[in-house]
């Protein structure tokens, strides 16, 4: 049963394990490697992100990663599932929604108005995504520092930036 899965879990290392739910207009979908038009629903649960999320909860996940593949590919922050996704009992709850930092002064306002009725969300600014290294800044000054990830991002070994180099994104995570 779902449940007796709970067990495999030890308690010791639970809170290092993070469930990953890849949103795309409020589905729970399989990401495959970029490629959009073969994404499908998770069939474990028929793409219902709640259902995946609770089946996390209930074998003893408390913290969960979601990227917003809708706003990732240019459409807007998933606003109404974050906020559902966050109050269903996770202790930390980070959100990647394909931060570039350049964002509109709207989508800034969303996320800073957003950041305190949502106090167990933490940001992602990841590398692949960011146009820089000062797009972490500008995440930053719109949720706070302290709830923003750096991710770092790589495929086949090679570090993915748009122009700056690993050292460089260190450099600037450090500072903030």
């Amino acid at each position: 049963t779902r449940r007796g899965l709970i067990d495999l879990i030890d308690p010791r290392f639970a809170d290092r394990i993070i469930g990953v739910i890849d949103l795309l207009d409020g589905r729970a979908v399989h990401a495959i490697a970029g490629a959009r038009d073969r994404y499908r629903p998770v069939a474990f649960c028929d793409g219902d992100a709640t259902e995946l999320a609770e089946h996390y909860l209930a074998i003893g996940v408390k913290r969960l990663y979601v990227a917003d593949l809708s706003a990732l590919t240019g459409g807007t922050i998933q606003t109404e599932a974050l906020q559902h996704l966050a109050t269903l009992g996770f202790d930390q709850f980070l959100f990647d929604t394909g931060w570039t930092g350049r964002e509109s002064a709207s989508d800034r306002k969303l996320l800073a108005e957003l950041a305190p009725q949502l106090s167990n969300v933490d940001w992602i600014a990841a590398t692949e995504s960011c146009r820089s290294s000062d797009s972490v800044a500008t995440l930053a000054s719109a949720v706070g520092a302290n709830r923003t990830f750096l991710g770092l991002d790589f495929r086949n070994g090679e570090f993915l930036s748009q122009d700056v180099s690993l050292k460089a994104w260190l450099d600037v995570a450090n500072d903030l």
